[in-house]
């Protein structure tokens, strides 16, 4: 009978023994389990991106602002390129209307060319200088001509009397530059 009792205490711890590894390796599945879910959800879920911004500023070692990248005001992106002195010296930018351009400076951070591509999809090269000493040659002898009246010089420039409508077009763009050499 010793040996039965004995037989059954043994059976009995060992049961004991099995149960215990059973809950053991029951609770360590349900956390792996659980984990592994975590991972999936993790990995395969959506995230949101790491960083946002309304703008990026690129500093060299001594701390100079050589790039930005950032949406203007009117909600535009604007990328742009400094020299060491902080002046813009390239921009690509992109209008709501869908004009792109990249616009190019000197040292002084004067605009000198421009490549545009119209929201129409026409392509542009404004070459400042060259731009400006012709047409300004061309209309001051038109000016001259036509005794200072700005009107009919422009009329003359133009191959048409009455350049009302030109006039009217050269101020708006005069004000659009104005304020495209403020923003950059």
């Amino acid at each position: 009978m010793d040996m039965a009792t004995d037989d059954g205490h043994a059976l009995q711890a060992r049961v004991t023994r099995v149960e215990r590894q059973a809950r053991w390796l029951t609770a360590m599945t349900t956390v792996l389990g659980l984990l592994s879910m975590a991972l999936l959800v993790w990995q395969f879920g959506m995230r949101e991106p790491v960083l946002q911004a309304r703008g990026f500023v690129l500093r060299d070692a001594q701390g100079r602002a050589r790039a930005e990248l950032k949406v203007r005001e009117d909600g535009s992106p604007i990328l742009r390129l400094n020299n060491l002195y902080g002046r813009s010296r390239a921009t690509l930018q992109m209008l709501d209307d869908g004009m792109v351009a990249l616009r190019m400076m000197d040292t002084d951070g004067v605009l000198r060319a421009e490549l545009r591509l119209e929201k129409s999809g026409e392509p542009s090269l404004l070459l400042i200088a060259p731009n400006i000493n012709v047409g300004a040659a061309i209309l001051a002898e038109y000016l001259d001509a036509e005794d200072g009246n700005l009107e009919d010089a422009l009329g003359r420039y133009l191959g048409s009397a009455g350049a009302e409508h030109y006039l009217r077009l050269v101020r708006l763009e005069m004000a659009h530059l104005t304020k495209v050499l403020k923003a950059s």
